[in-house]
């Protein structure tokens, strides 16, 4: 449940994912260091199960399955990670947004990250996707 205050912790998009997962990645240091913020606060790693499959998917059509068998690996064994499903009703929401917002060039799994946001009061992202700084939320990586 969503508390009254703004979250402490930043939603982790896909491209935050790659940017840690994949050290040649020019925004890795960037991750790796909210990374390893988090967890000395010991905050979570919040996500949807959508970007958990565009990751993955992402990696496979980057050719790293190595690294997408690691990641998987990761996310099973994680008590760290906090990894909200899209549900049918926030479904419904997330395909509203974007109906609602067709000209802003979102991706439906961006509709659906800004949902949970909004949901959750998180302001920030783990993300190089311009389209997140477009909706009202703060980007963190380059």
């Amino acid at each position: 449940m969503a508390s009254s205050k703004d979250s402490k912790y930043p939603f982790w998009d896909t491209s935050g994912w790659f940017s840690l997962i994949i050290p040649s990645e020019s925004n890795h240091d960037e991750a790796k260091n909210i990374a390893d913020q988090l967890q000395k606060s010991k905050l979570p790693f919040f996500t949807s199960d959508l970007v958990i499959q565009e990751t993955m998917t992402l990696l496979m059509a980057r050719k790293e399955t190595e690294k997408a068998k690691q990641f998987w690996a990761s996310l099973s064994d994680s008590k760290v990670i906090r990894l909200e499903r899209i549900d049918e009703s926030r479904f419904q929401k997330s395909g509203d947004y974007f109906s609602k917002h067709i000209d802003q060039g979102y991706s439906f799994v961006d509709a659906s990250s800004f949902i949970l946001m909004k949901e959750f009061r998180i302001t920030a992202a783990v993300s190089t996707d311009k389209h997140f700084t477009k909706a009202g939320f703060k980007k963190l990586l380059d």
